[in-house]
């Protein structure tokens, strides 16, 4: 059996939370596979891996290359004749109905599958036009697909309050392994794009009540904040976006992620992966939301001194933190390997 995994971002390689989930769902698939894309940045060797790059990185550009993309990928079904095409969710859901209605009108035996990594429709809101479009197209999705999937309990609930209809649940997940060299634990970490404003307006959130703390009693700590780069206070580190690799070697280095979010659908990769790496992550109840672990309430703050208090606590620990059982619980409930498996396996059965 062969299965197309479709997306219309930068999925593969792993860069972000979604280009995570995309590329170990596609990574871990069991079956014969591949994985079209669209990467402004790069082109790739594996011949399973096939991207459409735009001449610039911008919404018109990336609307041109889609003539391109149709026309290939059809090529591509006529000769493999792929059983499953998944769509993958983390970019607006316009391009992927668009492509689902006319893929669905040539090619009758195929099963389609929307893997949603958030609620389109409560992103886009805040724009009266776009949200409007995004509700009809999510909708349309959502009535008509073979399978539609959301990542946590939370999102099925919010995707029957809208649109009156009980869809799947697929995890989001993360591939680990042990960090096997032990190294000083003296990074406090925001990973994210300042460029995205809802990370700007939870590192700003961040800075105003972690820094003063560093400052004036832990000055061995250094904060540092991955993603593209943005212009902030000069006391902070900005790598910029990290090579998987390089980012796995700074989470070895990491005492403490914090994330005072805002709410917002889906559920929150860096934080689960964290976890699952054995680091605890300092959130509100949104950086958590859709994820579910027995005493993560340790782990939550409901205002700024809770934050302080919690952070006091993790810093001053030269040792292990009593936070074990969360970490052993995420592993178990987040693996991508798994998750996927199981997915899959249940769509043959």
């Amino acid at each position: 059996m062969s299965v197309y995994f479709i997306s219309f971002y930068n999925s593969y390689p792993i860069t972000s939370g979604a280009s995570n989930v995309t590329t170990n769902f596609y990574k871990y698939c069991p079956y014969k596979k591949k994985l079209f894309l669209i990467n402004h940045e790069k082109n790739f060797k594996d011949k399973n891996v096939i991207n459409f790059k735009p001449m610039f990185n911008n919404p018109f550009f990336k609307f041109l290359v889609l003539f391109r993309y149709l026309y290939v990928l059809i090529k591509y079904i006529k000769k493999d004749k792929p059983k499953i095409i998944v769509f993958e969710g983390a970019s607006w859901i316009g391009y992927s109905l668009l492509f689902y209605l006319i893929l669905k009108l040539n090619f009758k035996n195929i099963s389609f599958i929307y893997h949603s990594h958030n609620i389109e429709f409560d992103i886009r809101r805040r724009n009266y036009f776009l949200g409007k479009l995004t509700y009809v197209f999510e909708k349309i999705m959502i009535n008509n697909i073979d399978k539609f999937t959301v990542v946590s309990k939370t999102d099925q609930r919010r995707i029957f309050k809208l649109y009156k209809k009980k869809v799947s649940i697929l995890k989001n997940g993360v591939v680990f392994s042990k960090l096997h060299k032990l190294e000083k634990k003296n990074v406090i970490l925001f990973s994210g794009s300042l460029e995205f404003s809802e990370n700007k307006i939870a590192f700003k959130k961040f800075y105003k009540i972690v820094h003063p703390l560093i400052k004036s009693k832990y000055k061995n700590f250094k904060i540092i904040v991955t993603g593209n780069k943005s212009i902030i206070t000069e006391d902070v580190i900005q790598t910029g976006v990290l090579k998987y690799s390089k980012y796995k070697k700074l989470l070895r280095k990491t005492k403490v992620c914090i994330y005072p979010f805002r709410k917002g659908p889906g559920t929150k990769i860096k934080v689960i992966e964290a976890l699952c790496y054995e680091i605890p992550v300092l959130s509100n109840k949104y950086g958590y939301q859709g994820i579910d672990l027995k005493n993560k309430n340790k782990l939550i703050f409901k205002n700024k001194l809770e934050l302080k208090n919690k952070l006091n606590l993790i810093l001053k620990n030269k040792k292990a933190t009593s936070f074990k059982t969360i970490f052993e619980e995420a592993k178990k409930n987040f693996n991508m390997k798994t998750i996927t498996n199981d997915f899959f396996n249940k769509l043959q059965n």
